[in-house]
């Protein structure tokens, strides 16, 4: 479905939110469940068994892993550390190298101080707190390490159609590092 107007998307070649509906289940059918991936039909309308492509993760979290980081959860996250950053705002890259996912947290903060490397270990410090399997992979070695990227933000990525802001980005399958 289209992100914006919530209304299903028919033509090929046009991205949006993938959902799912399950009338099987007499006692509770699932209607319109959004599975948390963006994909795109392949073929047109019409065609049996019509296939569609996936196309990354959408935006309500990124997974990491098995890890899955809430978009939300990093917001409050940022909000305890107001006072460093003043207004800010973020972006998530999942990257996968060396035969691992990571996460780049892209922040484009509008603080009068220039933000450190002490300030990117003490967000990631409280992400871990939100979410610890996070850091018990970094452990374990099945994730990177979490990293924060200090950017302006004219660095931020937006949708090309619509010109808002993503707030996830998976960039596993075109092999960017997100540098």
């Amino acid at each position: 479905m289209d992100e914006e107007s919530r209304e299903p998307i028919e033509e090929p070649g046009r991205e949006g939110l993938l959902i799912a509906t399950d009338l099987g289940r007499s006692l509770m059918p699932i209607i319109r469940y959004p599975v948390g991936d963006r994909g795109q039909w392949v073929e047109p309308k019409g065609t049996r068994d019509r296939k569609f492509l996936l196309m990354g993760r959408s935006e309500e979290a990124a997974k990491v892993g098995l890890v899955k980081l809430y978009v939300e959860d990093i917001r409050q996250v940022l909000l305890e550390f107001k006072k460093d950053l003043g207004a800010a705002n973020f972006q998530m890259i999942v990257v996968h190298h060396d035969r691992l996912d990571g996460l780049i947290l892209r922040i484009a903060a509008a603080g009068s101080s220039k933000p450190d490397g002490a300030l990117a270990d003490r967000i990631i410090g409280a992400i871990h707190a939100v979410r610890p399997l996070y850091e018990q992979f970094v452990r374990e070695q099945l994730v990177h390490a979490m990293k924060v990227e200090w950017v302006g933000m004219d660095r931020l990525e937006t949708n090309s159609r619509t010109g808002k802001m993503r707030k996830v980005i998976d960039k596993r399958m075109t092999g960017d590092r997100g540098r």
